[in-house]
């Protein structure tokens, strides 16, 4: 037995001491200062050979120059635009953005495009390259023309580049008087078909208005009355701010009306017809209308017994116009949710058709209120003689007839007004420059020049690890 235990050899664990792996090297800075003394003057060659090829290339690169013009927004234009339901509730910048997408349109972009002077190359003849360049004019466009909302403010940079100053200059122009032309008859458009609708209405109310009159003259004239006694007059007066209200509604209906033809016409150019927005069975937007006619009747009421001084008519009329800019915004928030896909010609129109829905439904709901007050009032004078009463329902009617036809003259003369107001959206602050033969925008020689001298630097560090990198691999095989 002990002989098997002295035969047994005892095992002895020595631990190894630990090597670093072959790709692991320290960093030795005064090596590295060492091997950056020795290779600077190499470093210092590279970096200038560098900034040297990088200027050459510069000289041997076609010239480009630019041309700058500012165009100013006009300062009322986003309230234009919220009310007409183009931009609603849009700051200016964004407003500014909706320009901006204009001024890329093929209508702006397009004859600048056709207009250029052409070459035949070596595949395709100058009419073929034309053509092409016309099929893809947008790509054109974003690479020749940068337009920038400048942050903050109201003005729209344009920048137009070209291999020829003079080509540049006209480029820059031509988005800048393209797109003036293009806004001038889109408004030229919009109003001229407003305008026709107006006058086909003005054409009726006028019509209507004169029938009105003469039914009254006759009254007057068959049966002796040409004035009505005391108590009469105290009930027309009392009528008058129902007739007034009522006059103004139906008018509002009838502009709106043809707005909204107007809108449905331009749309149907755009296909956009196919699509269907009911704005009026939103429940937010019903609610608040409903407040506003509500409203409306209440101020008639008052201002059949008072004046337009009298406090309690002056709260109801301000409450009731808060309410009316609270569908306002209601209406803005509904439109921003259908247009923000949209072009903003196509969103500009879509916010006015939703409008103008809005609009003819609140005059339409608060007319058939105020119109039902209005006859239980008349109700109230079936105690007068039959003739009186008569009297007083010709000539409210010829009030009313004369009043809508005095309404739709004053609204067709501010749409001539407005469409001169809407050419002057954009105003031009700087024309467009010629820029120096001198002075191209690119290539930028002491710009690349650096570029040139940072790269060559980079480079020679790069060179410099890996020579530090060589020699410590060496000195550690050395020492092994």
């Amino acid at each position: 037995m002990m002989d098997k235990d002295l035969n047994k050899t005892p095992v002895i664990y020595v631990q190894q001491p630990v090597t670093k792996k072959d790709d692991e090297i320290d960093l030795d800075f005064v090596h590295l200062f060492k091997i950056f003394k020795e290779h600077k003057l190499g470093m210092a060659k590279a970096s200038l050979g560098m900034a040297s090829i990088f200027l050459l290339v510069s000289f041997a690169l076609p010239k480009t120059y630019e041309s700058t013009a500012v165009v100013q927004i006009s300062n009322d234009l986003p309230s234009k635009m919220s009310l007409i339901g183009g931009g609603v509730g849009l700051g200016t910048n964004t407003v500014a953005n909706n320009y901006i997408a204009l001024m890329k349109s093929r209508k702006v972009v397009d004859p600048i495009v056709e207009n250029l002077e052409y070459k035949d190359s070596f595949f395709s003849t100058a009419e073929e390259n034309k053509a092409h360049a016309l099929a893809d004019s947008s790509k054109w466009a974003e690479k020749n023309i940068a337009l920038e909302n400048i942050v903050g403010t109201d003005l729209i940079k344009i920048t137009a580049t070209s291999k020829k100053p003079e080509q540049a200059q006209e480029i820059c122009q031509a988005v800048v008087d393209n797109f003036l032309t293009m806004q001038t008859e889109l408004n030229k458009e919009h109003q001229s078909l407003l305008l026709k609708f107006l006058e086909e209405r003005i054409k009726e109310a006028r019509e209507e208005s004169v029938e009105a009159g003469r039914r009254f003259s006759e009254y007057q004239k068959n049966n002796g009355i040409y004035s009505p006694d005391e108590q009469g007059k105290i009930a027309i007066s009392r009528m008058d701010a129902y007739v007034n209200t009522l006059t103004d509604l139906k008018a509002r209906q009838e502009a709106k009306r043809a707005e909204l033809s107007t809108v449905s016409e331009q749309l149907a150019g755009l296909n956009e017809n196919s699509r269907i927005y009911q704005i009026n069975d939103n429940e937010i937007i019903k609610n608040v209308r409903q407040q506003i006619v509500d409203k409306e009747v209440s101020l008639v009421n008052l201002r059949s017994k008072y004046t337009d001084e009298n406090p309690e008519v002056e709260r109801v009329a301000s409450e009731l116009q808060a309410l009316k800019g609270n569908l306002s915004k209601e209406v803005e928030a509904v439109i921003a949710s259908q247009t923000a896909s949209m072009s903003p010609q196509q969103s500009t129109l879509i916010g006015k058709k939703m409008n103008a829905e809005v609009e003819i439904k609140v005059a339409t709901v608060s007319e058939e209120a105020i119109n039902k007050k209005y006859k239980e009032e008349q109700k109230k004078l079936e105690d007068s003689p039959e003739k009186v009463r008569n009297y007083m329902d010709l000539q409210q009617e010829a009030t009313m007839a004369q009043g809508i036809y005095t309404n739709l003259v004053n609204q067709a003369e501010s749409a001539k007004i407005q469409a001169a107001k809407d050419s002057m959206d954009i105003q031009v602050v700087d024309q467009a420059n010629m820029p120096l033969e001198d002075m191209p925008a690119s290539p930028r020689k002491g710009r690349n020049a650096l570029v040139g001298f940072f790269l060559g630097i980079l480079l020679s560090l790069g060179k410099l690890l890996y020579v530090y990198v060589k020699e410590r691999k060496q000195e550690m095989q050395a020492k092994e």
